[in-house]
């Protein structure tokens, strides 16, 4: 969920507070944006991941929400796993529930955006968790300034799985945004 902190940063702050926008296997906001790029996968498991009143039911969507982030989850060093799971127990589902049902204004988003403001979509072709062509065909709605890098066969954690092309990818992003 954490491509929808842009749009929450662009109704708070002042015009110019962001330079550019890098979403990585992300919703750009919330309400219809969200339910067009969840996959099925996840739109089933959410409700379970969410669920205040089945701790058995909760602790199993968690463990398939982490072991859908990744290409291999069977090969992944055990700590780490461990990590991304602890990591969603520590967020209670009340709170989790709050991440994707509160209301949210993405307008000063899509004003930066239909203003030129440079954004990266980094969209995985296998992401259990995000449907990348939904995302690449919302941003090219407002974003102006769009550039869309698919990474074949990636996960939701190109950053993991894909280590090489992501860092490569963002690098070069970077370096024209603010170097360019």
């Amino acid at each position: 969920m954490g491509g929808i902190v842009v749009a929450d940063v662009c109704a708070h702050l002042p015009p110019g507070t962001i330079a550019g926008i890098a979403y990585v296997n992300a919703a750009p906001y919330l309400g219809e944006a969200l339910v067009k790029v969840g996959s099925p996968y996840i739109l089933e498991v959410l409700p379970m991941l969410l669920s205040t009143d089945n701790v058995a039911a909760s602790c199993e969507a968690r463990i398939k929400f982490v072991e859908a982030c990744f290409s291999k989850p069977d090969t992944l060093p055990t700590q780490l796993k461990w990590s991304w799971i602890g990591a969603t127990v520590m967020q209670p589902p009340i709170v989790a529930a709050l991440t994707v049902s509160r209301s949210q204004d993405a307008s000063k988003l899509l004003e930066a955006a239909e203003g030129g403001l440079p954004t990266l979509a980094i969209v995985s072709t296998a992401d259990l968790i995000i449907q990348g062509h939904n995302v690449e065909e919302i941003l090219k709605e407002h974003f102006k300034k769009l550039e869309v890098h698919r990474i074949q066969n990636g996960s939701h954690t190109p950053f993991i799985d894909d280590k090489d092309e992501f860092v490569t990818v963002l690098a070069e992003f970077a370096t024209k945004t603010f170097c360019g």
